[in-house]
């Protein structure tokens, strides 16, 4: 017999730039669906969630920064797996303050990039939890410490 675990934990990168009084953030499309999502990806072993966090973020956006150990917040996915099934996934999302935006990366044919203000994000994604993650930040900016 198979029991399906409640969710499984993935982490995921809000890469972000200042630019004057506003907060850009990045969005990548998925690979499958083209949909609008932030980088993410599995732990991996050896590595805090931040800094996979970090990883995933600069294989599948071409982005290299300073991540913050402590996350912003969460949210949950149905992840359609490769064999057809669907996972529940919770994902802890790491402020990523970018410093490079290589041209070419690991990833860079099989997705494409969005550079938005952080007001419109919520708006741009399709995931109803990660707009909602994506408005509460936004909604709470003067109180989040994004400083590295």
């Amino acid at each position: 017999m198979f029991i399906q675990p409640a969710s499984v934990q993935q982490v995921a990168a809000l890469p972000y730039v200042s630019v004057g009084d506003q907060t850009l953030v990045l969005l990548i499309t998925s690979r499958e669906r083209g949909r609008w999502i932030l980088p993410k990806g599995w732990p991996i072993k050896g590595l805090s969630y931040s800094e996979a966090a970090a990883r995933e973020a600069e294989e599948e956006a071409g982005v290299i920064g300073a991540v913050k150990a402590e996350p912003l917040g969460h949210f949950d996915y149905q992840k359609r797996m490769a064999k057809g099934y669907e996972v529940r996934c919770s994902v802890l999302v790491y402020p990523l303050q970018v410093v490079e935006h290589r041209l070419e990366w690991r990833e860079r044919g099989d997705r494409n990039f969005r550079w938005c203000p952080l007001s419109d994000a919520p708006a741009q994604v399709d995931d109803a939890g990660l707009s909602e993650l994506l408005n509460t930040i936004h909604q709470s900016l003067p109180t989040v410490s994004w400083t590295l």
